[in-house]
């Protein structure tokens, strides 16, 4: 047997494996699933966005006709975007930036220019580089976590995407967290 036509029919078997098992997919998002936030990298000055933040939680299984409790995802999603709107993200120090204590403030050197602002507009995040991307990734971890009994209450969760857009530019990002094993 040549080895394309094998391979070809190892995939169609995986297929008929695949479609034989319900699976179910669930976007939560609210009007609170926005906000506004400056944030910087190494190849751009301080700026800012105003961004959506939207969840996708897929499952083999339902718990009470849901995935998850909706309110509960549409309430975290809310706290999120209540808690970084008209916020400043500060990432660790890495390249073109530089981020110094002052004790209630904050000083941010990005490109040569030099910022002060109050602890309190900021938001510190363990990321790098202040990109869609790796707010994203980031995102995606600290949701996962925040939703640990929720995930364990149902085994058929294998996949969450959380997907942050920059809404006028319509550049976006998402991070998918496969679960491998309900194991925190």
């Amino acid at each position: 047997m040549p080895q394309a036509y094998f391979i070809l029919s190892l995939l169609t078997e995986y297929r008929k494996m695949e479609i034989q098992q319900e699976t179910y997919s669930t976007t939560y998002a609210s009007q609170g699933s926005y906000f506004s936030s400056s944030h910087y990298h190494q190849i751009e000055f301080l700026h800012g966005h105003d961004y959506h933040l939207s969840l996708t939680v897929n499952s083999t299984q339902l718990l009470d006709g849901e995935i998850i409790k909706s309110s509960k995802i549409k309430a975290l999603i809310e706290e999120i975007c209540v808690g970084y709107d008209h916020k400043i993200f500060i990432t660790e120090s890495g390249v073109g930036h530089e981020v110094e204590d002052l004790g209630d403030h904050v000083g941010l050197t990005v490109r040569g220019l030099s910022y002060e602002f109050p602890k309190r507009l900021c938001v510190f995040l363990p990321i790098v580089l202040g990109t869609c991307e790796e707010i994203s990734r980031y995102l995606s971890l600290n949701i996962a976590n925040r939703l640990r009994s929720e995930l364990e209450m149902n085994p058929g969760i294998y996949a969450i995407n959380v997907k942050i857009s920059e809404v006028y530019k319509q550049q976006e990002a998402s991070t998918i967290l496969e679960i491998k094993e309900h194991k925190f």
